[in-house]
C-alpha cells in the first residue's frame, strides 16, 4: 500500500503536507510508503488530440483509491472526485494546463480529461470536516457536516454532493461536461444508500463571473474588461509561494509584499489556493450563482 501526491505549492516541499494532514504519523504506524509524485516519473496518456502526463504510480497501480476533501474553489467553485484527480499530474504541468485553458469551462473539460484516464477504482469524499466560502484559502471556512461520500463512479459522487450542497448538479461545469460525455448518471438515476437526511445546510458556494457564461469571443472581453485580479493583502509576508506557482508569471515580489499583474493574469486563482499566509483576496466581477 502506498500513498501518493502532487499538491498544489509543493514548491515548498511536500512533506509538509504529509504531516499537516496526519499522513506521516499514520504511515508510520503502519509502514505504508509516501510517495511524492514530483519525483516518482510520469508516463504520456493520450485522450483526443490532448496528452497528459500522468504520475507513473498512479498508472501502475493495480487499485486505485481516489481520496477528496469536499470545499469550495474560486475558479471550480467546488472541488469534488473529479478534480481531485488533477492532482496525479506532477509538479508543473499543471500550471500548462491552466495556461492552455483560461476559461473555466475549458479547465473542466481538462479535469474531465484527466478523470478519464487515470480510470479511479474507488472514490472516497471526505465532509467531515468540509469548506464553504470563498476557498480554498483565504476566504473559505471549515465546517462540521460530519458526512463522508463513497462511491465506485465519481462523477456520480460529485452529483450527489453537489446537490446536498443546494448546487443544481449541472451548474457545477465538471459535472456537466462529464456528463455531456456519457460519465456518471443523471441525478434521478443514481441509487444513494445512507441517511436520507443528509444535508449540507446553508453550505456557501462561490458565485460565478457572468462572462464565463458568454460566448467565447465575447467573454474574452468581458473578462479583460472587467478582470479584476487577486490582491495581496496585509497579512503578505513576501513569501513568493505565489510567484513561483503562478503558471503565467504574472506576480512579483515588491518591497515584500506579492504585486499582481492585471494584463499577464490569467485569474487560474492559483495564487489564492498555495498561500500559505492566507494573504490573498480574490474579486470575482458580475458574480452571480
Amino acid at each position: 500500500v502506498t500513498v501518493g501526491d502532487s499538491p498544489g505549492g509543493a514548491v515548498k516541499g511536500v512533506q509538509r503536507y504529509w504531516e499537516n494532514c496526519g499522513f506521516s504519523a499514520v504511515a508510520d504506524e503502519l509502514g505504508i510508503e509516501l510517495v511524492n509524485f514530483e519525483k516518482s516519473g510520469s508516463v504520456e496518456i493520450s485522450i483526443d488530440d490532448r496528452t497528459y502526463n500522468i504520475a507513473k504510480p498512479v498508472v501502475d497501480a493495480d487499485v486505485l483509491i481516489n481520496m477528496c476533501k469536499f470545499k469550495t474553489h474560486g475558479l471550480c467553485r467546488l472541488t469534488n472526485a473529479v478534480k481531485n484527480a488533477f492532482g496525479a499530474v506532477p509538479g508543473l504541468g499543471k500550471a500548462i494546463h491552466h495556461c492552455n485553458a483560461i476559461k473555466p469551462s475549458d479547465f473542466a473539460e481538462i479535469l474531465v480529461d484527466i478523470y478519464t484516464v487515470v480510470e479511479f477504482d474507488f472514490h472516497i469524499m471526505d465532509a467531515i470536516l468540509a469548506m464553504d466560502g470563498k476557498g480554498p484559502s483565504t476566504d473559505g471556512t471549515p465546517r462540521w457536516d460530519g458526512i463522508l461520500g463513497v462511491a465506485r463512479d465519481g462523477v456520480c459522487l460529485d452529483v450527489v454532493m453537489t446537490g446536498l450542497a443546494g448546487l443544481d448538479p449541472r451548474k457545477l461545469r465538471t459535472n456537466r461536461v462529464a456528463l455531456e460525455r456519457g460519465l456518471g448518471l443523471d441525478p434521478g438515476k443514481i441509487d444513494v444508500s445512507g441517511r436520507e437526511d443528509c444535508v449540507l445546510e446553508d453550505f456557501r458556494v462561490p458565485g460565478e463571473s457572468f462572462y464565463n457564461l458568454l460566448p467565447s469571443f465575447l467573454g474574452g472581453i468581458a473578462r479583460y474588461v472587467f478582470k479584476k485580479p487577486p490582491v495581496a493583502t496585509d497579512e503578505c509576508i513576501g513569501c513568493g509561494v505565489c510567484a513561483r506557482g503562478c503558471p503565467v508569471n504574472a506576480i512579483t515580489i515588491v518591497n515584500g509584499k506579492a504585486v499582481m499583474n492585471r494584463k499577464k493574469c490569467i485569474m487560474c486563482l492559483c495564487c489564492h489556493e498555495l498561500c500559505p499566509e492566507h494573504a490573498v483576496k480574490i474579486r470575482i466581477p458580475l458574480s452571480r450563482s
